[in-house]
């Protein structure tokens, strides 16, 4: 059995054996008929050779393109899921072939310098290679599915939340069929506007099933479109456009996911019904418009957008206040600004925490509800133990998003539980492997762990899929210092210096400055350190949050402890962070210090912070 079948015209038998001396040449065995002829008739041998081989190679060109061999071989190629495409000559492939990426070699002319042959020979490589064998034939038996972003078709721009937040809403229809595995958010929106293949796409989330679709939304009308494509072939197994009055737009919404589900049926997916639970939907449309474009504006990081999403929330609450997933989101966008240090006065408070009861009352199995109760103990009421059992509990409603995963790492790792937080950045990417908070949550952990090498891997990772954030650029730095990789350690600390906006950026400042202590250099240390403490623009919480990073860099033991202090009485979102000074392999001056010191051991005893190993009073450890 070779590795690549060849299909092509007696016509190109000269190009065709310079390029087969090349796939060679890469190592791959190749079957291709020397001596056929156009109108041969299609002999067992060949077609036995066709099934055997892992991949169809058919080049097609103006004579290939008319010959019914090719044809015949290429479909079944494309039937088995194998086929791999070229074209000589700015020939396109037929109709009925064109849904497969094909590699353009009207250039190549026997060059093998041509990044097409690279092309090629990656893309055969895919499908050889054991480990893409595995996974192909994994994706291809198993039950999956990954809805891509809708694309707004609308003459308003501003319409894309309402075209995402359709696909948004079928994924999570889909994702209540037990039988049916789906890719999570962030990785399938992750390759909105994408120029990936279909079998691009399903190799790198891991899914045989492609949904994709567009939305078209003009006053009370609106048309979407869907189609329900096979991932290695590039077929579609199923398209539908409906156009209905937004009155009837969650009686799409179970139409598209039933037709899904009819479509999938009999080769995959058991006789199953789809169900949702009314608490997750609102029966007024205004209402549900208001949540879609709040819940899409409060996913960015400009706090004047957010400010916008949660009035739209607010008023699909005004609209139906039984309507539970509005008040998750306002809670769990408020807690999370008020531990960024946005928000400080007691009304916010108030309805960060009023907000996530009442999400858990309308709706007592909402997983978004109890991620939204977490924040609000792990911020607000600092109750470490409701805290956790908020977070396992929304980790045991919720099989696809990874936000209690990594939401979770996070407060595990700051309360120095750093095995658990481990694990719970390892399922947070499992889950999601695009999502960028995912990503942070795996380097997070291993560099608070002290596992620096694994730590800037996942830094690197998540600096070169999300190259917009400052803060990839700063903690892959960190990481990269600690782990000794000074050089490379700098012209990461460099960009983020360079990147850095006009406004005052304490925290930001303050772990640049770790990164470049690490490195020997001091220089930006002394000047972000003067910076910080005259600057009078940034909020308390803000700046007592850089500062704390500061004295532990400064090694000014004093001035530290008072902070923490401080930062404990004023119920500091953040306060449980006193511990880290004990991590010696993080190599803060402050450590030896502060570890020296009877009232620090004494002030930590007052403190309720979840046992750990790492914080143990070594008074209590001696004979």
């Amino acid at each position: 059995m070779a590795d690549i079948f060849v299909s092509y015209a007696s016509e190109d038998r000269a190009r065709i054996q310079q390029l087969v001396t090349e796939i060679e040449g890469a190592g791959f065995s190749v079957w291709w008929d020397r001596e056929i002829r156009g109108g041969s008739r299609f002999s067992a041998e060949i077609e036995k050779e066709l099934k055997q081989a892992r991949v169809v190679l058919v080049a097609w060109s103006p004579a290939a393109i008319t010959s019914r061999w090719v044809a015949d071989e290429a479909d079944l190629g494309l039937q088995l899921g194998k086929l791999v495409p070229l074209s000589f000559d700015n020939v396109p492939a037929p109709i009925g072939f064109r849904q497969i990426q094909t590699i353009d070699f009207s250039r190549w002319q026997e060059d093998t310098q041509t990044s097409c042959l690279d092309e090629l020979l990656k893309a055969l490589q895919s499908f050889v290679s054991p480990q893409a064998e595995t996974e192909i034939k994994n994706a291809a038996e198993s039950a999956s599915i990954a809805v891509l972003p809708f694309v707004n078709m609308s003459s308003d721009p501003e319409q894309a939340y309402f075209s995402e937040g359709i696909a948004e809403e079928l994924l999570n229809l889909l994702a209540k069929l037990g039988d049916l595995h789906v890719a999570a958010r962030t990785s399938s929106f992750a390759l909105r506007d994408t120029k990936k293949s279909t079998q691009e796409i399903g190799s790198l989330l891991g899914v045989a099933h492609i949904l994709e679709g567009s939305v078209r939304k003009a006053g009370n009308r609106v048309r979407i479109t869907a189609q329900l494509i096979k991932a290695s072939s590039g077929f579609h197994l199923w398209s539908e456009t409906y156009d209905r009055t937004l009155d009837d737009i969650f009686a799409v919404q179970d139409e598209i996911a039933a037709a899904i589900v009819e479509a999938l049926k009999g080769h995959i997916l058991s006789a199953k019904e789809l169900a949702t639970t009314q608490s997750e939907r609102s029966d007024n449309v205004e209402a549900y418009d208001h949540y879609l474009k709040g819940h899409f504006l409060i996913q960015g990081t400009n706090l004047e957008v957010i400010n916008r999403g949660l009035d739209e929330l607010r008023a699909a609450i005004r609209l139906d206040p039984g309507f539970a997933l509005p008040y998750a989101d306002i809670s769990d966008a408020l807690s999370q600004l008020y531990s960024y240090g946005n928000y400080q006065n007691d009304a916010v408070l108030a309805e960060a925490r009023d907000a996530a009861f009442t999400a858990v009352r309308l709706a007592p199995d909402l997983a978004e509800a109890h991620s939204a109760i977490a924040s609000v103990h792990e911020f607000i009421t600092l109750d470490w133990r409701a805290t956790d059992a908020a977070y396992e509990k929304a980790i045991s409603l919720s099989s696809l998003s990874p936000v209690p995963f990594h939401r979770y790492a996070e407060f595990l790792w700051m309360t120095l539980r750093l095995d658990k937080a481990r694990e719970m950045a390892r399922r947070a990417i499992e889950v999601d492997p695009l999502d960028g908070n995912a990503m942070h949550a795996v380097g997070i952990t291993a560099l608070m762990s002290g596992h620096f090498r694994t730590a800037a891997e996942a830094f690197g990772k998540w600096n070169s899929l999300y190259p917009d954030s400052i803060w990839a650029y700063v903690k892959h730095g960190v990481a990269l210092a600690q782990s000794g990789q000074s050089d490379a350690a700098r012209e990461q600390l460099g960009r983020a210096k360079d990147l850095r906006p006009d406004y005052p950026t304490p925290l930001l400042d303050s772990w640049i400055s770790w990164g470049f202590q690490l490195c020997g250099d001091e220089d930006f240390f002394s000047i972000a350190k003067k910076a910080i403490q005259s600057n009078t623009t940034s909020t308390k919480s803000q700046l007592e949050s850089a500062l704390f990073w500061i004295h532990m860099l400064d090694a000014d033991d004093e001035a530290l402890l008072a902070l923490m202090k401080e930062m404990i009485r004023t119920r500091h979102p953040h306060g449980c962070l006193v511990r880290y000074p004990l991590l010696d392999y993080l190599k803060f001056p402050v450590t030896p210090r502060l570890k020296a010191r009877e009232d620090y051991w004494d002030f930590l005893k007052t403190l309720d912070l979840p046992p750990s190993s790492l914080a143990a009073d070594p008074r209590e450890n001696t004979a």
